[in-house]
């Protein structure tokens, strides 16, 4: 069985200060009562949100104050919990019903892809989405943890994790990177990030930084996205449908809004992008989710065996912004 390295980017919209207190839960199907991976978690009326771990747990930071708090998932309705935050809480849990609204049927009719139209859409509102971003300022808390069954070494251009090993051992945390940093965005391309505090293990492998290209956090919104050097063309990239296949896998519903799970790929599997599934609204086209592989052309020298990329978006004042972003790579 092949090792994994997991970096799991946490990401909140406030910097912790001592005064923050710790809220932690459970997010669950309420019938079957297992944990739902990777569930959002925010505070209503603000970005400051996160996701879950694959045990479905969960870990905020708030100050003192009242706070309204929202969980989703695709496939599920929301629900919502009232807080009061003065000292650190524990099992603030959540229970969330399967949706159950009647969802449309794909109809596929000869020479006809259904999913073109919906990704045509889907382009014309993140065009819509960067007008409104003219310019923002955001405080942020990461912390990236790469998790390993044995310790990382180098060998020639490859990660070496001790291949061979059964999956069923346990991972350990091989390396923690924690970032406070101040970012400022102005139309078109003007991003300046300072990093205000920085902690970061001796063991963190400095493959991380050439594999991200330095930055860490990527968005899906972009129109490039940047690995190991390449700058891949984004799911919604002006280019896209020129560049990728894709078709309607399948239809879910969050709440009362149908959900498109469209799957993509390379047209031509020689050029380097992403292949796997993005989630997108079926009344507003919104992006809210990718989960995504680099192809072989990708992955440069065979620098890594696979490299999967996952990432989702919450709205904020009707702007979907990135609330959860994982890597895991072999």
């Amino acid at each position: 069985m092949i090792n994994r390295i997991l970096l799991t980017v946490i990401i909140f919209s406030t910097i912790i200060y001592s005064q923050q207190f710790a809220i932690n839960g459970k997010i669950q199907d309420k019938i079957t009562h297992q944990p739902l991976v990777y569930a959002n978690i925010r505070v209503l009326n603000s970005m400051n949100g996160t996701a879950a771990n694959k045990e479905g747990e969960y870990e905020l930071k708030l100050k003192a104050g009242k706070y309204l708090l929202l969980a989703s998932y695709i496939g599920y309705n929301s629900d919502t919990l009232s807080i009061t935050v003065i000292q650190n809480l524990n099992n603030v849990d959540f229970s969330l019903s399967p949706s159950d609204i009647q969802l449309p049927a794909v109809i596929v009719r000869p020479g006809i892809n259904p999913a073109i139209a919906i990704i045509k859409k889907a382009i014309l509102k993140k065009k819509e989405r960067d007008k409104k971003l003219n310019d923002y300022e955001f405080e942020a808390y990461t912390k990236g943890i790469v998790k390993t069954q044995h310790e990382i070494s180098a060998q020639g251009n490859r990660v070496n994790m001790g291949l061979g090993v059964n999956d069923s051992i346990p991972l350990k945390i091989s390396g923690i990177l924690e970032n406070e940093s101040k970012g400022y965005y102005k139309k078109p391309d003007d991003y300046k990030e300072i990093i205000i505090a920085r902690k970061q293990t001796a063991n963190f492998p400095p493959s991380i930084n050439t594999f991200t290209g330095g930055r860490i956090i990527k968005s899906f919104y972009e129109e490039n996205i940047n690995f190991l050097g390449n700058n891949l063309p984004g799911p919604l990239a002006d280019n896209a449908l020129d560049y990728y296949y894709y078709y309607i896998k399948r239809t879910l519903a969050i709440d009362s809004q149908v959900v498109y799970q469209i799957h993509m790929k390379p047209d031509d599997p020689s050029n380097p992008g992403f292949s796997g599934d993005i989630f997108i609204t079926g009344n507003t086209y919104d992006l809210i989710k990718v989960d995504l592989d680099l192809n072989k052309a990708a992955n440069i020298g065979g620098i890594f065996d696979s490299v999967e990329v996952f990432q989702q978006f919450s709205p904020y004042d009707s702007i979907y912004m990135p609330v959860d972003y994982r890597l895991l790579w072999h």
